[in-house]
């Protein structure tokens, strides 16, 4: 197995247990209007993007989770305004998927896993 497949193995199975919370999440975003693309933010750090929705005590010890949208990415730079509509177009649907910002002591990926 490559280790991008283990990774993300991983973190499905570290999600897996939350999938219900982090839906809600989701949904929230999009009922209430706040953003069309929610994204997740996993790190084994705290950080200072979103909101705060799970720590590593309920991660199986391994990561804090967050909710954000593209619109906090834009406007931190993590996405650059010129990468914005690139972004969109790569972006699956939220119903069906979640898309995390997976955080690493190597640097980040763009993951999405499917809602179950």
């Amino acid at each position: 197995m490559k280790p991008e497949e283990k990774k993300l193995k991983e973190l499905e199975k570290i999600v897996r247990p939350h999938q219900q919370l982090l839906g809600q999440a989701s949904d929230s975003v999009l009922h209430q209007e706040i953003s069309k693309y929610p994204i997740f933010v996993a790190s084994k750090k705290g950080v200072q993007i979103g909101i705060s929705l799970l720590n590593p005590e309920a991660m199986a010890g391994k990561l804090f989770f967050y909710i954000s949208t593209l619109e906090e990415f834009a406007t931190k730079n993590l996405i650059s305004n010129d990468r914005v509509d690139n972004f969109r177009s790569i972006y699956k649907s939220p119903s069906d998927f979640f898309c995390i910002f997976l955080i690493e002591d190597i640097g980040a990926t763009f993951v999405f896993l499917p809602r179950v």
